[in-house]
């Protein structure tokens, strides 16, 4: 796997989304992508983010506009039928890790909208970080969830007084694991063992004053972090 190469895909599904201009830090801190995939009314924000998707896939009931599939060649369509145990938004993701076996590479997969809207669709989401194939980053209308798997460390710079930071648990973990952190207002030998480990914690005064990284790392289970969009994560 060490040879293997990691390719970015970015997937915009349907639902309400940040504005572009939101999330200007993000696309400064991470590759450019190499594959763009629109879910259904997920193309919209594509197209307001300036991206051309190499394929469009979904069942389009709810694209208002379907004449925009006008504007893209039929290879890059994949039409699903509406009655489906799957939603567009799974769909996408398992094409993402589809196209990326083909080349052989390591999906780094950020899902641009699924905020709001139908709860079904919001829970389908969250609960896909239990399996195999999931995002790396989902960014939603006003925050940006990502996932920590156990073992791995995050540091988090561009955190403002006012700023939120939550831990979550994805289902798989809801009573494993522990979370080691420098920073918090609150550290992680606080955090609750079961459930939602952390709901509106803060960086430390201490952090924000010396200017220094918020630090957490995931032990024995894996950890979604909510974070503002305009945070910086490493």
């Amino acid at each position: 796997m060490q040879n293997h190469k990691t390719i970015h895909i970015v997937v915009f599904t349907g639902g309400l989304y940040p504005e572009p201009e939101k999330t200007n830090i993000f696309w400064k801190t991470h590759p450019q992508p190499d594959y763009v995939i629109a879910a259904d009314s997920g193309l919209v924000a594509c197209l307001q983010y300036g991206f051309n998707p190499c394929v469009i896939l979904g069942d389009f009931d709810s694209l208002e506009h379907k004449e925009l599939l006008d504007l893209f060649n039929d290879d890059v369509k994949v039409p699903f039928p509406q009655d489906k145990d799957f939603t567009d938004t799974e769909l996408a993701v398992h094409k993402a890790y589809e196209i990326a076996e083909k080349q052989k590479a390591i999906p780094f997969i950020t899902l641009v909208g699924g905020d709001g809207g139908r709860i079904d669709h919001l829970l389908n989401i969250f609960d896909c970080f239990s399996g195999d194939k999931h995002p790396d980053v989902w960014l939603c209308a006003q925050q940006a969830i990502y996932f920590l798997k156990d073992g791995n460390k995050f540091e988090i710079n561009g955190l403002k007084k006012e700023d939120y930071v939550s831990v979550a648990r994805p289902t798989s973990s809801y009573d494993k694991g522990c979370c080691v952190t420098e920073g918090l207002e609150w550290g992680g030998e606080l955090f609750r063992k079961k459930g939602m480990p952390s709901v509106s914690n803060r960086i430390s005064k201490e952090f924000l004053k010396s200017r220094l990284p918020l630090k957490i790392r995931a032990e024995n289970g894996d950890f979604l972090l909510i974070l503002p969009l305009n945070a910086v994560v490493y």
